[in-house]
């Protein structure tokens, strides 16, 4: 069964499926940026890292939710008094310990940006 395709590059136009965004080196986890709920899901932002292209590109988190080991709390702290804020600083990669619905995300793209620079690391030897 052939993976569909979850997002373009606006620059290159190369085409990733979800699995590229997990396993692929060219393509380089930044951050997560949430936005009020009522407004859309959080995206993950990513850097399409080639000698071709630098472009970012973002996906919604829920784009990568087979990924996701751990059960996903049905409500979002977002803006709540419980919030940490850490989702909305797209610079802040800090692990939220609330029980909200994008705490699971945000735990995935600390190990994935971990998982990576491992794996940049150790080509590199």
């Amino acid at each position: 069964m052939t993976e569909r395709y979850i997002k373009k590059c606006d620059l290159c136009g190369a085409r990733f499926t979800a699995r590229q965004f997990v396993e692929s080196p060219e393509l380089i986890p930044i951050g997560i940026m949430g936005f009020e709920e009522k407004v859309c899901d959080p995206f993950f932002l990513f850097q399409h890292n080639t000698d071709e292209c630098g472009s970012s590109v973002l996906i919604r988190v829920t784009e990568l939710r087979e990924f996701i080991t751990e059960p996903i709390p049905a409500e979002s702290m977002m803006y709540s008094d419980n919030c940490e804020r850490h989702c909305i600083n797209l610079n802040d990669t800090t692990t939220c310990s609330q029980e909200c619905r994008t705490a699971p995300y945000r735990r995935f793209l600390n190990q994935l940006i971990e998982k990576k620079w491992r794996e940049f690391v150790d080509a590199r030897k």
